[in-house]
Order: structure tokens, then C-alpha cells, then sequence
């Protein structure tokens, strides 16, 4: 596939991108300290050189919809029970500006999860945004898309039904322009960074090892052990929703972790076509099932690598070792690791 089909994809759904570099994970890993590709700073509109008052007015951010300068408590994580009533709340509810609201209090007092959760539904929206600015062109390029993969209608409908829901949802927190969607996106991304959130640590921006080879390492194992703290939660989602990020500090590639997510969640090893084109297959808030769709893709050689390593996963998953799942051990070993 092509570079430059792989950033108009981007432009569209974020389960559409996140299908995408798991399945073109396959024809080239990434180096090891290459920034995870959904975790690039979002890009923003250029700013004009003679900016006029009105376009300055139009980025002003909102109070109501950023984060206040500085958390009100030490940072802390949400109950196991509130973490999953966000997610059904992401994916669901119908006051969206309601739950941000909610949320926003939340984050303001220290919740790292709740920063989190506004910084993956303000991204979703900027992609909404993004997509809804040249809604023809973008449906084309989606539809080509899908018939490179041997995709049909049944997937196209899906993908799209699940972009308009997103979009009908995006549209009630009243974000004027793809930039200032993404500046809103960016300051809860970083707010959550700051809070320690495990998913947001783990894909925040790393220097590159070209420029600073010691920093890029702090970074990395810093990375490393944000994983760790993830994998701890032990949801099998995590394996599948950070997929690529966990690659990048692992020995194991994103379809060993997709694979092994697919193991641990009823109904899926048995048709993964089916079970990402299920009833929850939203975006909003993050990867849903439709993020399955890159599993029917795998070749045979990829399909034996995944396998592979998914039982290595899967094996240290159960004996509670989220250490060893990304342990430090050198460069990836594409059959598996130890």
C-alpha cells in the first residue's frame, strides 16, 4: 500500500487508521524507538501570517471544554467499576456534553482516568471533523480502501455507520474547526500525560534516537513501564486498543497482542470477521471491535508469527508476568520471544 493512501485513511476513522497499521505492521515493523503512529502530535491548521481577529476569536478555547490550569488534588485512578461505566458511557451516551462535563470535574481533581477518556473522545471528533470536510471524497477513499482489502458492503456500512454515530454525537460539543477540535484534544492528551495515565504515557511522543539517543531511551523505558501498569488492569481491550503502542516497547508485534486479546474475549477466536462487525463496534472513545477487521487480513506467514506469539502472550498474561510480556530484552523477535 502506498504512503500516501495510508495518511488519507487517516483522515477518516480512527478504527479505519488503527486497522490499517495493524495489518501493515505485518509488511514493515517499525524501528524500535519510532513514535506509535496514532500517537503523533495532531496537526492543526496552518496559522495564517497575518491572522485576522475574527480566526483568533474562532481558536479561543472554551473554558468550559479545557483543563483548568492546574489539577486540584495529587493524581489518582478511577475504581475498576467507574472505568468501565465510562467506557459504556463513551461509547453510548446520548448527553455527550453532559459526560464531559462530568468528566472534565473529574480530571480537574486529579482523575487520570477521566483526562484520559476527554483526550480519546475529542481525537475521535477531530477525525469526525476532519472527515466531515470533504465528506465525498472521504466515503471514496474509504470505499477504495475496502475493495484493495476485499471488503464489501456489509464492512462499508458498518465502518460508516459507526463514523455517523460519532459524528451526530462530535457535533453536540459544538467544535468549531478541525483545529480547534485538535487544540482541545491535545491539552487533555497532555493533562493526561501529566496525571501519569498509563495509555497515555505509554503513547506520548518519544525523541528520536537519532537526535538523542539517552533521552529516547529514558523515554523508552519510561514507555515500558507505563505498559506494565496497563497490562496490570488485566482487560483483555487493553491488548487489542494499545495494540500498536505495546509493540513498540515489546519483542512482539501489534497481531501477536490483537491475537491474544481475541483469545481472552467470548466470541471472537471463533469468527473475528463476525465479532468486530458485532453490536459495539463504535469508535467513539477509542478502539471497539471493528479493530478485528485486521485479523482476516493476515497472511499465512503473519498468521503464524501472531499465533506464536499470542501463546507467549497469553502464557505470561496468566501467570500475572505484564513484566516479562515487555521486558527489556533486546531487539523483536519476529517468531516469538524469549
Amino acid at each position: 500500500m502506498s504512503r500516501r493512501l495510508l495518511l488519507l485513511l487517516l483522515l477518516t476513522l480512527t478504527a479505519l487508521g488503527l486497522a490499517w497499521r495493524h495489518w501493515q505492521s505485518n509488511e514493515l515493523e517499525p524501528p524500535e524507538t519510532t513514535t506509535p503512529a496514532h500517537a503523533a502530535p495532531i496537526e492543526t491548521a496552518a496559522v495564517p501570517a497575518e491572522p485576522d481577529a475574527s480566526a483568533a476569536d474562532e481558536l479561543a478555547p472554551d473554558p468550559e471544554q479545557i483543563p483548568a490550569a492546574n489539577p486540584t488534588r495529587a493524581a489518582f485512578r478511577a475504581s475498576v467499576s467507574q472505568r468501565a461505566e465510562d467506557r459504556r458511557r463513551a461509547a453510548s451516551d446520548t448527553d455527550l456534553p453532559g459526560f464531559v462535563a462530568e468528566l472534565r470535574a473529574r480530571a480537574n481533581a486529579g482523575d487520570a482516568d477521566a483526562a484520559n477518556t476527554l483526550a480519546e473522545l475529542y481525537k475521535t471528533c477531530v477525525e469526525v471533523v476532519q472527515f466531515n470536510s470533504n465528506r465525498e471524497a472521504g466515503e471514496r477513499n474509504m470505499r477504495g480502501w475496502m475493495d484493495v482489502m476485499g471488503w464489501g458492503d456489509r464492512e462499508f456500512d458498518a465502518l460508516l455507520g459507526a463514523y455517523v454515530q460519532a459524528e451526530q454525537r462530535c457535533a453536540a460539543l459544538s467544535l468549531q474547526s478541525t483545529a480547534y477540535a485538535a487544540m482541545i484534544a491535545q491539552a487533555w492528551q497532555s493533562r493526561a500525560v501529566q496525571l501519569e495515565h498509563p495509555a497515555a504515557v505509554l503513547g506520548a511522543d518519544r525523541p528520536s534516537a537519532h537526535n538523542d539517543a539517552a533521552a529516547a531511551q529514558v523515554a523508552l523505558e519510561r514507555a515500558r513501564l507505563a505498559g506494565i501498569e496497563l497490562l496490570r488492569q488485566a482487560e483483555p481491550m487493553d491488548l487489542a486498543r494499545h495494540a500498536a503502542e505495546l509493540a513498540g516497547v515489546s519483542r512482539y508485534n501489534s497481531d501477536g497482542f490483537l491475537m491474544a486479546a481475541c483469545h481472552l474475549l467470548p466470541g471472537c477466536l471463533e469468527d473475528p470477521h463476525a465479532y468486530a462487525l458485532g453490536p459495539d463496534a463504535s469508535t467513539l472513545g477509542g478502539l471497539g471491535r471493528i479493530g478485528f477487521l485486521a485479523m482476516a487480513q493476515l497472511s499465512p506467514r503473519a498468521q503464524t508469527i501472531a499465533e506464536a506469539q499470542s501463546a507467549e502472550i497469553l502464557r505470561l498474561w496468566r501467570e500475572g508476568r505484564p513484566d516479562l510480556i515487555l521486558a527489556p530484552t533486546g531487539p523483536r523477535n519476529p517468531g516469538g520471544g524469549g
